[in-house]
C-alpha cells in the first residue's frame, strides 16, 4: 500500500510563513499591490528592488537605512523590532 501524500491545511501554510517570518528566515514582499510572495532571507539587511512592468525582484544586500532607524529611535525613543523597505522602478528589459 503506497502512502498517498495529502496537502495541507492553508492555514498550517500561513501560520508557518508567520513563524518563519518572525524568525527572520523569510522576507514577505509586495511586486504588485494585489500580490506578495515570501523570500529565503540571506542577509539581516537584504531588501529588494521591484520592477513595476514585469514584477522582477533583485536583492539588495546590505542595507544603509538602518541609520535611518537609529535616527528615529534617537528621536523617538521607541526600539525598533523589524522594518521593511521595498524600493519600486523598472527593470531594464
Amino acid at each position: 500500500m503506497s502512502a498517498r501524500l495529502r496537502r495541507p491545511a492553508r492555514s498550517t501554510v500561513y501560520r508557518t510563513l508567520d513563524t518563519l517570518r518572525a524568525m527572520g528566515a523569510i522576507e514577505i514582499v509586495h511586486p504588485t499591490p494585489k500580490h506578495h510572495c515570501s523570500l529565503a532571507r540571506r542577509t539581516p539587511h537584504q531588501r529588494h528592488i521591484v520592477c513595476e512592468s514585469c514584477g522582477r525582484l533583485a536583492v539588495v544586500d546590505g542595507c544603509a537605512f538602518h541609520r535611518v532607524v537609529e535616527a528615529i529611535e534617537s528621536e523617538t525613543g521607541f526600539d525598533v523590532e523589524r522594518h521593511t523597505l521595498e524600493v519600486f522602478g523598472r527593470c531594464a528589459d
